[in-house]
């Protein structure tokens, strides 16, 4: 049986399961920039991610993981393009 959770607040859930102080800093900024793929109505961050909660409920898992999968192809596209720079502990480094 799968527990059902009820949402009250899904940003609010958001924040609850960060714990390092360095990713409470920066995924409230990268989700947005998802959010903001996904061309979501809202006044800010918050509204933005509970009207992803509700579009999730109602298009589904599969629509978001497709959304997933266009927003890293877009990310890597704008790599390739030089439109995004990766940042020097983000690329690799290893030599195997």
């Amino acid at each position: 049986m799968v527990r059902q959770l009820i949402k009250k607040d899904a940003y609010s859930t958001f924040e609850y399961v960060l714990k390092a102080e360095e990713t409470k800093r920066q995924s409230p900024r990268r989700l947005d920039v998802f959010l903001t793929f996904l061309q979501l109505e809202g006044q800010n961050v918050k509204e933005r991610t509970n009207n992803l909660y509700d579009l999730i409920k109602t298009e589904g898992i599969d629509w978001l993981e497709s959304q997933i999968i266009d927003f890293i192809y877009f990310q890597k596209q704008g790599v390739i393009n030089k439109e995004i720079k990766l940042k020097p502990q983000l690329t690799a480094t290893s030599s195997l």
